[in-house]
């Protein structure tokens, strides 16, 4: 899911199954062609899990927000379990050559 190439309208959404990905890699090629901020939300089917990607300009930077129906730790009220998020995220880098020098964890309550 993520704001279609040139929107104007507040709230428009584009979304498109992982499989597309030629497709999603041809939209985000052409927002950053022409300096639109480019942001994804994913979902996991298998367990409603929702999170937001946001890119910066350099594509140095990538920032997940884990956000509304984050994975938590079952008896740790409201704790996200970063050890799920970090297999569903890192595993899936790593398998295309991607390489992660930093990261950073916080819950706001």
């Amino acid at each position: 899911m993520f704001e279609p190439l040139g929107a104007t309208e507040p709230g428009a959404i584009q979304v498109l199954p992982v499989s597309a990905k030629k497709e999603i890699l041809t939209i985000l090629q052409q927002k950053e062609t022409v300096r639109e901020r480019i942001s994804l939300t994913m979902s996991w089917e298998q367990s409603a899990t929702l999170g937001d990607f946001y890119f910066s300009q350099s594509t140095v930077h990538v920032f997940f927000n884990s956000g509304m129906g984050r994975r938590t730790i079952e008896g740790l009220d409201g704790t996200t379990d970063y050890s799920w998020y970090m297999s569903k995220l890192l595993l899936p880098l790593a398998a295309v050559g991607g390489r992660v020098q930093k990261i950073v964890w916080t819950d706001i309550p």
